[in-house]
């Protein structure tokens, strides 16, 4: 399956509403370009904000503002899935239709937010309006199983939720309340979504990842789709005593900050009733860093598939299978790429670290873009 999305957008205004903004609209533009519509990714609903006047830029006439969102239906999907992305800048208050982000209960956050769901069907949870005119609304709940059986990310969407009445919860990306890397990237296919901030001022990095994992053999998930997200310098992997770029803690996960910050979750593999639980990633610790790990320098590059399991009371835990989308590497800088630029890897600025292996576009050059718009592929 081909991969599109839109890689080295540079975005770093004076403020952070501005930032979260741009990004919004780039992701958007991406969303409603021609290489999304490949994948089969169409537009369910959309809102312009609180005072937007149409889809564009903070500087642009029309534009968006804040709690912006658009609904997307991932209709090529082996189960067909949906994704809510908006943008909230003056806290985790409900602005016009915007979702409350996804920090629980901490408030004066700033954030991009995310959002999934599908039935076990494949028909559409969405429980809003879709006139995809800038007007449209939520409904109570935000998403609803129908005749069907729901999944719906993050955890505290789902059964035993904070959020499982009225489902309207959404993950964070990053640091919400300071946004100040400089450069992102959105990579999407039918069956997985990729945000990647990979450049920030104290040498941090963020992932926010939907997708399909492998099971395990002898499985046969109805489902088989898991949310991650990662943040070092957001109650993330500093926070741990590690640094891989998702690190081996649960998700949700009870952070230093009292709130649950790593807020994914995992479709239970074979009880659709219980909704999506808490997820476990893994990687390979103690073979990291030895002397004969491949890395670009040797002209081989050693990619590892991400482990994923559940984990959630002794009778929902254990190993469900592994990620292969995208892939832990070791050992190289932070941007570099392979040879023929279809490979980037991104993560920490330390050498000697994890980094997650991205799709490329075969053309541009890791870190170098200078535009909010970004390259599309």
């Amino acid at each position: 399956m081909a991969t599109h999305g839109v890689i080295d957008a540079k975005t770093w205004p004076a403020d952070t509403t501005k930032t979260l903004n741009e990004r919004y609209v780039t992701i958007v533009d991406f969303l409603l370009s021609a290489h999304a519509a490949s994948l089969g990714i169409s537009q369910v609903a959309s809102y312009y904000g609180s005072t937007g006047t149409g889809h564009g830029y903070w500087d642009q006439s029309p534009h968006v503002s804040d709690g912006a969102f658009t609904v997307w239906a991932f209709n090529n999907a082996t189960v067909p899935f949906y994704m809510l992305v908006s943008y909230n800048a003056v806290g985790n208050t409900q602005v016009g239709n915007s979702n409350p982000c996804a920090q629980d209960d901490r408030t004066a956050v700033n954030g991009l937010y995310f959002a999934f769901a599908q039935r076990v069907d494949g028909t559409n949870p969405w429980n809003g309006s879709t006139n995809v005119n800038g007007l449209d609304t939520k409904g109570t709940p935000v998403w609803t199983p129908g005749g069907s059986n729901l999944y719906a990310w993050p955890r505290t969407n789902s059964v035993g939720g904070s959020r499982s009445t009225n489902v309207e919860d959404a993950m964070g990306t990053g640091d919400p309340g300071t946004p100040v890397w400089t450069r992102f990237h959105f990579f999407c296919d039918e069956n997985h979504v990729l945000l990647a901030s990979d450049e920030q001022l104290d040498g941090g990095y963020a992932f926010t990842f939907f997708g399909k994992y492998t099971p395990r053999n002898g499985t046969t998930p109805a489902c088989p789709y898991i949310a991650l997200r990662s943040n070092t310098s957001y109650g993330g992997g500093g926070q741990q005593g590690e640094n891989p770029p998702f690190p081996t803690t649960t998700y949700p996960h009870f952070s230093g900050y009292s709130v649950y910050d790593y807020n994914g979750g995992i479709a239970h593999p074979s009880d659709p009733t219980k909704g999506v639980l808490t997820a476990q990633p893994d990687y390979m610790p103690n073979l990291a860093g030895a002397q004969f790990f491949p890395t670009p320098a040797t002209g081989q590059v050693l990619e590892l598939p991400i482990p994923v399991g559940m984990s959630e009371g002794s009778s929902n835990a254990g190993y469900c299978g592994y990620i292969d989308w995208i892939r832990y590497s070791w050992g190289m800088a932070n941007q570099s790429m392979t040879s023929d630029k279809l490979k980037a890897f991104l993560g920490s600025m330390t050498l000697q670290a994890w980094k997650l292996s991205v799709p490329w576009d075969g053309v541009t050059s890791c870190g170098t873009g200078q535009t909010r718009e970004g390259t599309q592929f």
